[in-house]
């Protein structure tokens, strides 16, 4: 939105609040000589019904000034924008890292505007129940115009986060959840969602989360997106429970949904590592935008097989690595377990991915092969 069209707005809205104010006055003063020439009930309750609406338009009158406010301020932050932009222009310089300021500049842009109406919306309307996060809502909205949105508002942890990484754009940085993707996700031809389980709602691992996602992304030669977008069982006792994994797995299906709305043509894959594979099992019994998903250790999936998995992609199929030393098998089994069957066991129907360790839980990240085998095993590379 231009600077001017953003002031003449302020400007219009200036000249409403002075004449409402103006109205508000006035019906003070009409109620007060109404109330002093009638007499009885009757004549009394006219005049005070009137007084009566004085309040809501005091809180109009506030509204249309905090708008107003709210416009003000974004037309001397775009003005501000606009000139950085055209002094980078006159420049006449066409370097990678001009091009880049030029691109960061524009999706602060979009950014701008954004805040803008949400501010607007806030001011004008009351609290409601949590929403979806900006990815979903704002389709056309650049990504990384959402990064600069999440992080004008999100904590210092995780702007240090996207300092720390560089390929790093945060699309989700509500209480509660951590949604980033990893690489250039506009022309990549394929994306790899991982989903972590217990504990991963703690900042103190979200590095190791990235890193993580950025060798599956390195691995399938595409993009990666680390989504820890719900609040993770805090321990392997409340690991137990189903309602975090339901509840993850409405956020999940919502973001893959966006995801492919967004990107049509990619092929996607979804990697559920441990209490992860719970709300990946959950999110496809209802249905996923995935092409393949992946249970990694998995305690049980909430599936009886791979057939009610509903994948919403070009010949889905499901995967599923165990490795032979993961305590994790001890708690579910061929055809019943804490979350379901083993999706590893031949009965569930999975596509078996074999490694050459028989490490433990955390092994698999640092098996020679891990992340190539999967990278393979989703790219059809193995029947």
């Amino acid at each position: 939105m231009s600077n001017s069209l953003i002031h003449s707005a302020a400007t219009a809205l200036n000249s409403g609040l002075s004449e409402l104010s103006a109205e508000r006055h006035a019906l003070r003063a009409d109620a007060s000589s109404l109330f002093q020439q009638g007499t009885g009930a009757g004549p009394e309750a006219f005049p005070a019904g009137l007084i009566s609406l004085a309040p809501q338009l005091t809180e109009l009158e506030a509204q249309i000034a905090a708008v107003q406010r709210i416009l003000f301020l974004t037309a001397q932050l775009q003005g501000l924008l606009d000139a950085a932009i055209a002094r980078i222009d006159s420049l006449f310089d066409a370097s990678p890292a001009v091009q880049q300021l030029h691109r960061h500049l524009a999706g602060l842009g979009e950014a701008l505007d954004v805040a803008c109406a949400e501010a607007i919306t806030r001011v004008c309307t009351p609290p409601t129940v949590a929403e979806a996060s900006r990815f979903e809502r704002y389709p056309d909205l650049s990504i990384d115009a959402i990064h600069e949105l999440e992080l004008a508002t999100a904590p210092t942890h995780i702007r240090d986060l996207a300092r720390a990484n560089p390929d790093l754009r945060v699309v989700d940085a509500r209480e509660g959840s951590f949604v980033a993707i990893v690489g250039d996700i506009e022309s990549a031809e394929n994306v790899t969602t991982f989903v972590a389980g217990v504990n991963s709602s703690t900042p103190d691992g979200w590095q190791q989360h990235i890193d993580r996602t950025r060798q599956f992304a390195q691995a399938s030669g595409g993009a990666g997106v680390v989504w820890l977008g719900y609040r993770a069982p805090d321990d392997l006792a409340r690991g137990l429970q189903r309602s975090p994994a339901k509840h993850g797995a409405h956020r999940l299906r919502a973001f893959q949904s966006q995801l492919a709305q967004r990107f049509p043509q990619q092929r996607r894959t979804v990697v559920g590592y441990s209490y992860g594979s719970v709300v990946a099992g959950h999110a496809a019994a209802q249905g996923l935008h995935a092409d393949d998903l992946v249970f990694l250790g998995s305690p049980g999936t909430s599936l009886d097989n791979a057939n009610q998995a509903r994948l919403y992609g070009k010949e889905p199929q499901v995967h599923a690595v165990t490795s032979p030393g993961d305590p994790i098998r001890l708690v579910t089994g061929e055809s019943t377990g804490v979350h379901g069957p083993d999706p590893r066991a031949p009965r569930f129907g999975a596509h078996a991915i074999d490694l050459q360790t028989a490490g433990d839980h955390d092994s698999y990240f640092t098996a020679p092969g891990f992340y190539e085998a999967v990278a393979t095993a989703t790219a059809r590379g193995i029947p």
